[in-house]
């Protein structure tokens, strides 16, 4: 698995990218990488780009995805957008969104770099 991440203070915009298999440990140090950065708030809104990885979480690891940000308050009022090509990327990232609900998150789930870009230009 590889991690990329990019904060634009200016825009006030966060771009993510993961690439290979992407597990729950994964996904989690790699929101303490992005929680932790002097350049992170919590009001950005983001986009992940899923388009070259490979999801490798359950169900079960989708509610300690959601445990971890409720526990970790760090996204507050924000907007993000994964793009999720492949079938059960997408699948997983519209589970991710059903439980996103509890949090004060709002998600959108892209099979597109170029629909996700779309929705990114409203932030521009």
């Amino acid at each position: 698995m590889d991690f990329q991440y990019s904060i634009n203070t200016a825009t006030r915009f966060v771009e993510e990218r993961f690439t290979g298999t992407v597990n729950i440990t994964d996904m989690i140090a790699a929101l303490e990488q992005i929680f932790s950065d002097k350049a992170w708030d919590p009001h950005y809104n983001g986009i992940v780009d899923l388009t070259a990885a490979d999801l490798n979480l359950p169900l079960s690891d989708m509610s300690l995805l959601i445990d971890f940000q409720e526990k970790h308050p760090l996204t507050s009022k924000s907007q993000w957008a994964f793009i999720a090509g492949k079938d059960l990327n997408f699948g997983l990232m519209r589970m991710f969104q059903g439980l996103a609900y509890e949090l004060d998150l709002e998600v959108t789930v892209f099979r597109t770099k170029e629909e996700a870009m779309g929705w990114r230009a409203q932030f521009s």
